[in-house]
């Protein structure tokens, strides 16, 4: 495939992401870009007047998910995966008598300009079309997917000839014959997601009624057109899967029309006429599209002025996006929405599941928007019995989550991987990733820090943290040698590394961050009990037959799980490390002309099992989520001396063995080189403030990646500006980079908001006037309470560390 040559965004305001280009070829990723979502709804920046192959158009719903079938390797396989929904988008033109469409595909575009408009969470496009006889006609459309109404997305667009009058053909159209075509036949899947129910007009608008396929969630789709403020003629007819509403309307020079759609979209797990009542109530509820606007800016700017993060300089517009895009696709608890955060969003990219990462984009906004978090950790709690049924089948007590999950409980990574260098089904063992586990219990328990919420902890946190105490007390063997307990058949955040390097049998043993985070989590759940009122620890004892001495096995356990280390004191991404060949990875790489190391490997018979490669951050991940003095006396809780040193030399063995083929790596390694490498913490820093902005990147046009997103933002809060929520209160301890800038963070702690404004060395700590309570506070300043409407000032609070090279 040729190369897409690089469009830059264009010069604009600074809280927009805006191209003033048109590239056929940068489509599909740009509409990734230009997705817009309230946490329940989302729908790709596609044109509404666009056509042909350079353009993938799709509505998704959080939740709602399809089970594909398909065969690989001979064998017959499933998965889960989120259900593209008709394209209710569709406004076709054509001026009467042209051969062809008014369209960029048919057309020199001119005068291009697509914006996403940070502060009023909406995408505005604008460009002249000048068709084969040499007429220009302007179109400029304004789209949002509303906040205060979660059902509705509209869109508007504005048609005007500049130098022609005659009749222009309107076509207004519901497309039902959409598939999963993004991801699902390159994976060996039917990617047909749902049957259809019903397609026809309804009440004066357009209905799709479907039920996904496998999973028989019921969508329905009510989408209602208005031409110039008023309705079209009531005369949709069907062809195929296309419903569709035909008119001529009379178009001068300098007079336009406007063409208004609103969608109302709601999914259910049941009831055939619920779905398309609620629907039709929804639509019927939503007013024009001015006063739409209107009321969706509102709620907009009410949510972005909570979790606004001011940053000056080159950051600004990075760190606006990525909060913009988290904020559009996790979904509020008060959604009521059963719904996880996906890895790349409510999209087709990983089939829309919901990974560990979802940590990381949890981390970035968990210090302003609390209640985001909320309802990821509602999601887990949600499928806890699923989990304790998973872990019970597997041998195992307590709650075994799932690698990768979707619509329930169930594992649903898949049994095989599609090898693109030589067609072979590779077999994916991923799903060993127990980590995930861990992943839950550390949002369970940072989210009790940041909110304080007893009454949480004792109905849902607990048990999360209890559950997944057991597991991991029930999956460490004891070995009576030694008096140590190993971890094994699991495989770590690296991923590459799924076989046994001596056995050859399926997972590694002991791999460090995996049990360092057990035993973090075990320390934690007797750590959460000990919070609870003794009333409310009694009940849940009696929920979930707690044992009386089932803490302090915990706490046993977590002392004497195995840790792995090097004849040089490093510590060992996991047992048989050091046996494995070391590879020229610069080398190598060049060799492969772009593709992956392990893909080609495997094309040559050869296995990525056996080198000391990494495909990402994987032990880094420890000083990335802990911090430094933390994570320290963890492992000195486990019996073994790690300096920092040591630490700094760990990361360092790893970095020089890591692939960084994922947008993560890059910004993990970055979060935790912050205080032991600072130079270079800042230049992964500033190298990764772009993983979805270059044309041809591999995957975005598929979804973005929110881990990542979420990261930019966690390592801007909690690594360089140094604010944790801890028990004893709120902690901020600056080491940032020497080219920061001036940075100002709000932050909700505890029933409490602040603002955290760093500049030069110089930091201030502002309590709102109208907080609750005092803020136990502990800065370069020292500890203590900070009253409502009280500042705090402390000069050269962190002396910058270094500029990036």
């Amino acid at each position: 495939m040729p190369q897409i040559p690089p469009p830059e965004p264009a010069a604009s305001a600074p809280l927009e992401l805006a191209f003033d280009r048109y590239e056929p070829a940068d489509q599909r990723r740009r509409e990734s870009l230009f997705a817009l979502g309230n946490g329940m709804l989302l729908v790709r920046g596609s044109p509404a007047e666009g056509s042909g192959a350079a353009h993938y158009p799709g509505t998704y719903h959080a939740g709602a998910y399809a089970r594909l079938r398909g065969e690989a390797a001979g064998e017959a396989i499933d998965i889960e995966s989120l259900a593209r929904l008709p394209d209710w988008t569709q406004v076709r033109l054509r001026i009467a008598g042209a051969e062809r469409p008014l369209c960029a595909e048919h057309a020199q575009v001119r005068d291009y300009r697509q914006a996403l408009d940070v502060r009023a969470g909406v995408v505005r496009r604008s460009l002249v079309l000048v068709d084969a006889e040499g007429r220009r006609t302007r179109l400029q459309e304004t789209r949002l997917v509303s906040l205060a109404q979660v059902e509705i997305a509209a869109l508007c667009l504005e048609v005007t000839p500049l130098d022609w009058s005659g009749e222009l053909e309107v076509e207004v159209g519901m497309d039902a014959g959409v598939a999963n075509t993004l991801v699902a036949r390159d994976d060996g899947y039917d990617p047909r997601a749902f049957e259809l129910l019903a397609l026809e007009p309804h009440a004066g608008a357009q209905l799709a009624h479907l039920r996904t396929r496998g999973i028989g969630m019921e969508v329905a789709i009510v989408v209602r057109s208005l031409l110039d403020g008023g309705e079209l003629p009531a005369d949709a007819g069907r062809d195929g899967d296309l419903l569709r509403q035909c008119l001529r309307v009379p178009a001068g020079a300098g007079r336009g029309i406007t063409i208004a759609r609103t969608a109302a979209v709601v999914a259910a797990s049941r009831g055939t006429a619920t779905v398309v009542d609620a629907a039709c109530a929804a639509l019927r509820r939503a007013p024009d599209f001015g006063r739409l606007c209107s009321a969706h800016a509102a709620a907009w700017t009410r949510l972005w002025d909570q979790v606004r993060i001011d940053v000056d300089g080159a950051l600004r517009c990075p760190i606006a996006i990525a909060q913009s895009h988290l904020l559009q696709t996790a979904p509020p608890r008060a959604h009521g929405c059963d719904a996880g955060v996906p890895a790349r969003g409510w999209q087709e990219a990983y089939h829309g599941q919901i990974f560990w990462d979802a940590t990381l984009s949890l981390r970035g906004l968990g210090l302003q928007a609390p209640e985001v978090v909320r309802g990821g950790l509602a999601y887990r709690h949600r499928r806890l019995d699923a989990a304790r049924d998973a872990a019970r089948a597997a041998g195992h007590a307590g709650a075994m989550f799932p690698w990768r999950s979707a619509h329930g409980g169930r594992e649903v990574t898949p049994r095989f991987q599609r090898n693109p260098v030589n067609g072979r089904w590779m077999p994916d063992r991923t799903c060993l990733q127990r980590h995930v586990n861990a992943a839950i219990a550390y949002d369970a328990w940072h989210d009790v820090l940041a909110t304080g919420d007893l009454a949480w902890l004792a109905d849902e946190g607990a048990e999360l943290l209890v559950e997944i105490a057991r597991f991991w007390a029930s999956i460490a063997e004891h070995d009576a040698a030694d008096d140590r307990y190993d971890i094994r058949g699991v495989v770590g955040p690296d991923e590459y590394h799924t076989l046994h390097p001596v056995t050859r049998r399926a997972g590694v043993d002991n791999n460090s961050y995996t049990n360092v985070m057990a035993a973090w989590t075990l320390r934690r759940a007797g750590d959460a009990l000990d919070m609870l009122a003794p009333p409310a620890r009694a009940a849940l004892a009696r929920r979930i037959g707690l044992g009386a001495d089932e803490p302090a096995r915990w706490a046993r356990i977590a002392r004497r799980l195995r840790l792995v280390f090097l004849d040089d004191g490093v510590l060992a991404p996991f047992a048989g490390f050091d046996r494995l060949e070391r590879m020229q990875i610069e080398a190598f790489e060049r060799e492969c002309g772009g593709q992956r190391i392990d893909h080609v490997l495997d094309a040559r018979g050869g296995d990525i099992n056996d080198f000391q490669v990494l495909k990402q951050a994987d032990t880094a991940m420890l000083a990335y989520l802990l911090p430094e003095a933390e994570l320290l006396e963890l492992v000195a809780d486990m019996g073994y001396g790690l300096t920092r040193a040591q630490l700094r030399a760990t990361l360092r063995h790893d970095f020089e063995r890591t692939l960084h083929d994922s947008s993560l790596s890059d910004l993990v390694y970055a979060g935790a080189f912050t205080r032991l490498d600072p130079a270079l913490s800042a230049r992964l820093f500033r190298q990764a403030l772009h993983p979805d902005g270059k044309a041809g990147n591999h995957g975005t046009e598929k979804g973005l990646h929110l881990g990542a997103k979420g990261a930019l933002l966690d390592i801007l809060q909690r690594h360089y500006l140094g604010i944790r929520a801890e028990r004893a209160g709120l902690c901020v301890e600056p080491a940032p980079p020497l080219d920061l800038g001036r940075v100002s963070v709000p932050v909700a702690y505890r029933g409490c908001r602040l603002r955290i404004t760093y500049e030069d060395g110089d930091l201030e700590i502002a309590a709102a006037a109208d907080n609750r309570s005092a803020v136990p506070l502990s800065c370069p300043g020292g500890r203590g309470p900070l009253a409502p409407g009280g500042v705090r000032r402390v000069a050269s609070a962190a002396e910058p560390t270094v500029r990036a090279r």
